[in-house]
C-alpha cells in the first residue's frame, strides 16, 4: 500500500524538512525507506509519500506517535491525500 500525506507547516518548509530527516527512522519502520519521498508544496505544506507501506503496521498507527507528538511544534495539522491499495486479490 502506497500513502501520500499533506503536512500543514506551522513553519518554514527548510525547518520541517530538517526535522523530518533527522526522525525519519520514526516513520520508516512501516514502509520502504529507500522509497520515501517528502517535497515541497508552497512554503507552509509538504507531501510525504510512504510507498510498500505495511498494512499491519499502518492499522496500529500511520505515522509513530513519538513522531507525530514531537513535530506538533512544526506541523498543524497531517492529512492523507491518496491511499493506493495496490492489487486487491
Amino acid at each position: 500500500m502506497d500513502i501520500k500525506f499533506i503536512a500543514r507547516l506551522k513553519s518554514d518548509y527548510s525547518d520541517w524538512k530538517e526535522y523530518f530527516e533527522t526522525n525519519i527512522k520514526d516513520i520508516n519502520y512501516l514502509c520502504n525507506n529507500q522509497k520515501t519521498v517528502i517535497g515541497q508544496i508552497g512554503n507552509k505544506a509538504a507531501l510525504i509519500a510512504l510507498y510498500d507501506v505495511d498494512s499491519t503496521k499502518a492499522t496500529e498507527q500511520v505515522f509513530s506517535d513519538s513522531y507525530v507528538e514531537n513535530s506538533l511544534e512544526l506541523v498543524d495539522k497531517y492529512e492523507i491525500y491518496s491511499v493506493n491499495m495496490g492489487r486487491v486479490a
